[in-house]
């Protein structure tokens, strides 16, 4: 994965809520993912920010670039993924 910050937002599908967020971290869009568990908000709102969203809890949307089945796939990906980059 490319993205270097993660983020758990518990927002409604407007884009302005994910903007701010990242905005005072100094976080840059491209180094943000929004992990979603609503499909008719997260992916919406992460998508008009132009912030990548996956979606845990079974759900799957076209605008999220990934889904897993629980918060816990996700994280053994996310370790997966921090290991590999780290050797």
């Amino acid at each position: 994965m490319k993205h270097k910050t993660i983020l758990q937002l518990d927002m409604n599908s407007s884009f302005k809520p994910f903007v701010m967020e990242i905005k005072e971290p100094g976080i840059e869009k491209s180094q943000a993912l929004v992990i979603g568990d609503t499909v008719r908000r997260d992916p919406g709102g992460a998508s008009a920010a132009g912030i990548d969203c996956v979606l845990v809890e079974g759900a799957a949307q076209p605008d999220a670039i990934a889904s897993f089945p629980n918060l816990l796939e996700f994280s053994k990906i996310c370790l997966q993924e921090s290991s590999t980059l780290n050797n």
